[in-house]
């Protein structure tokens, strides 16, 4: 069975990169050949805009728009200094995807995609936010697979809506194209209610990672590079919040610090250690030998539910309704730092029951793989 899957794979991202990674376990599991179709939005980096600083000034001008001289200016000194940054964190993304998938020829338009989907016998959208049309810049029928009309099969799988809510064009588009599918299984449960608002059935079903099972995510774990007891900061947002309770819990457990960051513009003081832009088997290591990790990321949150590292995610401006599901999900609501009225009920010696978050976990694993096997098989 050849299956084509759009996802979210080219954002400059861990998780992006690692959900990508274990939707080809997945598949592979139930004897499919999987091809991840090598789209990118509008918006996400390419060979050429992170091999060339012009490609990359380019890029970062569509994605920031300046609308002044100063801006303008301000944007190239900023890109001229976040290149090799950049550029890095490509080839260490881009060398782990080239290592363990099977990426179609690059793909820039809708007639390219219909032409290589062709030859394939399920079509797959999913997993990440591949629906939130805010985080994509509109919604994008590609990953609602719009470009095709036939009666290909095609399947959702966890895919992410991301959001409180659909705009008229969502809603739409949705509408539209979404109709044409075998069928649907979306990530959260504010998803499957925005989609069952439109007269859309869906499936809830956990994150491609954590279909997966810490023995299985060992395998790309690599050795420890910090040698010593150490609290993990992770954060994709950066805020007084985050930063307050990590700071908190170390001092509490007598830990250092020690933060992911993504250039040496995010260091923050001489009290933190930073790893800048780990590699992806670096970054899973670094979860999975903390002592504690403090993150408002909703993959750090999923990998830290899987290595059972005990932990607290942090409240972003939006986009919370990914971490909040996932924690519902395995009973952790309590692990859910929403604001600053949240900081005096922090406990860094309060334990979570991961006896009872494996067995939920298990469960959804047979429910996800039995849903998929249902999809891809039923005629």
């Amino acid at each position: 069975m050849k299956v084509l899957m759009f996802t979210v794979h080219r954002t400059l991202n861990y998780g992006t990169v690692l959900q990508t990674y274990a939707c080809n376990r997945i598949f592979k599991k139930l004897g499919c050949d999987l091809t991840i179709a090598d789209y990118a939005r509008p918006k996400d980096y390419s060979q050429e805009s992170v091999h060339s600083i012009f490609g990359y000034i380019r890029l970062r001008k569509r994605i920031k728009s300046p609308n002044s001289l100063r801006l303008y200016l301000k944007l190239i000194l900023t890109s001229l200094y976040s290149y090799k940054f950049t550029k890095k964190f490509w080839n260490n993304c881009n060398a782990f995807l080239q290592e363990h998938i099977k990426l179609s020829v690059p793909l820039y338009s809708e007639s390219d995609i219909f032409e290589l989907s062709s030859s394939f016998d399920i079509l797959c959208a999913g997993s990440d936010q591949i629906w939130n049309s805010d985080y994509n810049g509109g919604t994008d029928k590609i990953y609602l697979l719009g470009f095709d009309d036939t009666s290909k099969k095609k399947i959702s799988l966890s895919s992410s809506i991301g959001k409180d809510n659909l705009n008229s064009t969502d809603c739409e588009m949705f509408s539209r194209y979404l109709n044409e599918f075998n069928a649907i299984s979306v990530r959260e449960n504010k998803a499957k209610e925005l989609l069952a608002g439109i007269g859309i059935h869906s499936a809830q079903l956990i994150d491609p990672t954590l279909w997966l099972s810490a023995n299985e995510w060992d395998e790309e774990v690599g050795s420890p590079i910090i040698s010593e007891p150490y609290l993990l900061l992770y954060k994709l947002k950066a805020d007084n919040l985050i930063d307050s309770v990590a700071e908190g819990i170390a001092a509490e457990m007598g830990i250092k610090i020690v933060r992911v960051c993504f250039s040496k513009l995010h260091r923050k003081n001489n009290m933190t250690k930073d790893v800048i832009l780990p590699k992806v088997s670096e970054f899973l290591s670094l979860i999975k030998n903390a002592k504690f990790v403090v993150t408002n990321s909703f993959h750090g949150t999923c990998f830290c539910i899987n290595f059972n590292k005990p932990f607290y995610s942090v409240a972003r401006g939006k986009y919370n309704s990914r971490i909040e599901s996932i924690l519902k999900v395995v009973g952790l609501e309590n692990r859910f730092v929403l604001d600053s009225d949240s900081l005096s009920a922090i406990d860094s010696m309060d334990t979570i029951d991961f006896e009872s978050v494996n067995n939920i976990l298990s469960q959804h694993r047979n429910e996800g793989y039995s849903w998929l096997r249902s999809a891809i098989s039923e005629k």
